[in-house]
């Protein structure tokens, strides 16, 4: 990411040491940068129904799930359309 401060920490496996996962934090002021431009990024979003976005987002967890070099990705399902556009993708 051009520009942006983001510091990136391995999680390691205490035993065997293989990563697996990574995790990325940003400062304070990226965050505030990031808020200004809030308007744009709702302004692109209304241009896709619920719908289509939570195909996107199913598409989009399930190409990582399926590429990942580490063992686990999770994904936190809590409520029933986002687990439904899930599982629709899953049987394509």
């Amino acid at each position: 990411m051009p520009g942006r401060r983001v510091r990136e920490a391995e999680v390691k496996d205490f035993r065997t040491g293989e990563v697996k996962a990574f995790v990325s934090q940003v400062n304070a002021g990226v965050i505030r940068k990031d808020l200004k431009r809030l308007p744009e990024a709702r302004k692109a979003l209304k241009k896709f129904t619920t719908a289509q976005l939570l195909d996107i987002c199913a598409r989009a967890y399930l190409k990582a799930a399926r590429t990942a070099t580490i063992s686990n990705v999770r994904l936190c399902l809590r409520d029933q359309p986002v687990i439904d556009a899930v599982l629709k993708e899953l049987k394509r």
